[in-house]
């Protein structure tokens, strides 16, 4: 089976004067047209990513979070027409990130439109075959970009772990838990707040077999031990960078392929070019500098 990931594509568009009337639009707003962060996005260039995924064919697609960069209806409404060739296609679970969130928990719009794709109350777990995929969100609305996960949620994934018989596992949420160096990830101000409370969970979750997010721009991946050995922590990056040489930024996605339960294949591709076509990264498969 081949599992697709992208993440953090940050669809955007320019916000009316009345959904500037909320002081963390104001600081967005500020981020992205007086500090440059909206050069950093760009439509062509996310299409070149959703095109890659349709290319892939996978079997199922993952969408770790952050689809917007305000949570502006028009963000949400465009972000559904660009995703339709994926959605359409593609059995596909979205989960919320940061950006998505940024002033109510669940904007109505994200709802209306991608509810099919969403986890119900905040946290799901799907059966794909031999494959399942538990979703938790950890999203909520902050001046600055911290997360939460609630208690209960995690209470009630570990019953649905219990009840599974999906051989492979793949646990998917927009924070990371562990920085590059296998810390734990920070700052506080855009890490989960309790996010040691949830390690310490995952550890004791022995059926878990893959750690997937986005929220880190750049890529990478590293290991996190549980209970029974330890299992890959990865984020490919950002789908939806302008590439910058000078900078070596550039839009990623991933695919993964599960056979017999076991990950058996990680792909992390990268786009250098607008003329050129998504190449596949020849790296270690388990390297902490993605």
């Amino acid at each position: 089976m081949r599992i697709a990931h992208l993440t953090d594509i940050h669809f955007q568009q320019d916000p009316s004067f009345g959904e500037l009337l909320h002081i963390k639009r104001v600081m967005g707003s500020t981020n992205l047209y007086l500090l440059g962060r909206k050069s950093k996005f760009g439509l062509e260039v996310q299409r070149k990513s959703i095109a890659k995924i349709v290319e892939m064919k996978p079997d199922l697609v993952l969408l770790t979070g952050d689809l917007t960069a305000q949570a502006l209806d028009g963000e949400f409404d465009l972000a559904r027409r660009e995703l339709d060739p994926i959605l359409s296609q593609f059995p596909t679970v979205v989960i919320a990130g940061n950006h998505d969130t940024y002033i109510t928990p669940f904007p109505p719009k994200m709802r209306e439109v991608f509810t099919p794709w969403l986890a119900k109350d905040g946290v799901d777990l799907l059966e794909f075959g031999d494959v399942g995929v538990l979703t938790i969100e950890s999203c909520r609305p902050t001046l600055l970009s911290s997360g939460y996960v609630e208690p209960s949620r995690l209470q009630k994934a570990s019953k649905l772990l219990q009840n599974t018989e999906a051989s492979f596992i793949f646990f998917c949420m927009h924070y990371p838990l562990l920085n590059r160096r296998g810390e734990l990830y920070g700052p506080a101000t855009r890490a989960l707040s309790n996010g040691t409370e949830v390690l310490e969970w995952l550890k004791g979750e022995t059926k878990i077999s893959a750690y997937l997010h986005g929220h880190e721009h750049h890529g990478y991946q590293t290991e996190i031990k549980i209970k029974n050995g330890t299992i890959p922590s990865i984020n490919p990056g950002v789908s939806g960078y302008n590439i910058d040489l000078k900078k070596k930024r550039f839009p990623h996605v991933a695919c993964y392929t599960v056979e017999d339960g076991a990950l058996t294949d990680i792909e992390r591709w990268q786009l250098m070019g607008l003329d050129v076509e998504y190449t596949l990264e020849q790296r270690p498969a388990f390297s902490s500098r993605l």
